[in-house]
């Protein structure tokens, strides 16, 4: 999906306009942005325009003191949109109406109906809108891939998955339900994503159960098992306010691969994994990547090309029906009550 360097140089650059000072935005993706060819950051938008100018002047671009102001600039031709879930359809909806191309963080859509809404009006515009799943572009998901394929663990007959986080601040938005808050949304989205990658799109959901605290009004743990077509089995955990985890494990017939970074590798680290063939045990670290600058480089060569385009959109509809799937079918548990 991603364009050559040389060829993405070739054509005018694409002028991307930032919605929002979010710090990973600020922090990661903007200066990814910065070193991608093809690319230009043309402004950078708050509702505080003191915070707009400071990234400004920081990083380049000029800013802007409102949402609506950059939604409707001329000199901007995809918008990359780090606000809370809760925000997004407001603003999708306005971009895509003004023409404007977008890179929205997990998760698009707080359900599938949302999702469905935003993502139709891309379809008649032709205009690509696309979920920043970060870990697509790393190089560790091509190893395991190309690894489990050559057979090196045998048959995979069952994939694990677990992305837990620590406790956050308590004004986080990750708590606030009015923002689209809650654990699935956030974290549980790359579990969901990741199930897609390994086991299909169109992995069957067996269970699942979500806890949620009663509290603040979001859920806050869930887990779920799907089975693929080829009888392949997965198992996903996922958490706000536990210990830290980030992992992928696969177990075949003949031997056992896991990856310990599996979902934020940053750039210049190098992913640990482990292979297990027999008694055989092998500690190995991944080439470094920065999956940053990869994902600007395929969003730009899908804002280009029609059916790039086209095929962002199927994955953001085939990940909202996956999270659908499962807030519909969870058991819910609520702690703090």
């Amino acid at each position: 999906m991603a364009a050559p360097p040389a060829q993405a140089a070739t054509a005018a650059p694409l002028r991307v306009g930032v919605l929002g000072c979010s710090s990973f935005a600020l922090r990661a993706m903007v200066p990814a942005l910065l070193q991608t060819p093809g690319l230009q950051l043309a402004a950078i938008a708050s509702r505080d325009l003191a915070k707009a100018e400071s990234a400004a002047q920081s990083l380049g671009g000029r800013a802007e003191g409102s949402y609506e102001a950059l939604v409707e600039a001329a000199d901007v031709d995809l918008l990359y949109v780090p606000l809370p879930t809760g925000l997004h359809e407001r603003w999708v909806m306005a971009a895509l109406q003004a023409g404007k191309h977008l890179l929205v963080e997990k998760s698009l859509a707080v359900d599938l109906a949302s999702a469905q809404r935003m993502l139709d009006l891309a379809h008649r515009h032709d205009l690509l809108v696309a979920e920043n799943f970060l870990f697509r572009r790393h190089s560790q998901l091509a190893w395991v891939r190309r690894t489990i394929a050559e057979g090196t663990i045998g048959r995979p007959v069952l994939f694990r998955a677990c992305f837990s986080i620590p406790a956050l601040a308590d004004d986080n938005f990750r708590y606030a339900a009015a923002l689209g808050g809650g654990a699935l949304l956030d974290v549980g989205a790359y579990m969901v994503k990741s199930v897609s990658e390994f086991v299909g799109p169109r992995a069957e959901l067996q269970a699942a159960v979500i806890e949620s605290d009663a509290r603040r009004g979001v859920d806050v743990r869930g887990s779920a098992t799907w089975i693929g077509s080829d009888g392949l089995v997965a198992q996903a955990a996922w958490a706000f306010d536990t210990h830290y985890q980030c992992t992928w494990e696969f177990l075949g017939t003949t031997g056992r691969l896991v990856c310990e970074r599996a979902l934020t590798p940053p750039p210049g680290f190098e992913p640990p994994v482990r292979l297990e063939i027999g008694t055989d045990r092998r500690e190995l670290r991944l080439a470094a990547d920065n999956h940053y600058v990869s994902q600007w480089l395929a969003i730009a060569a899908s804002a280009r090309d029609s059916g790039l385009r086209a095929a962002a959109r199927a994955e953001c509809l085939e990940q909202a029906r996956g999270l659908q799937a499962v807030a519909d079918a969870a058991r819910r548990v609520f702690v703090n009550s």
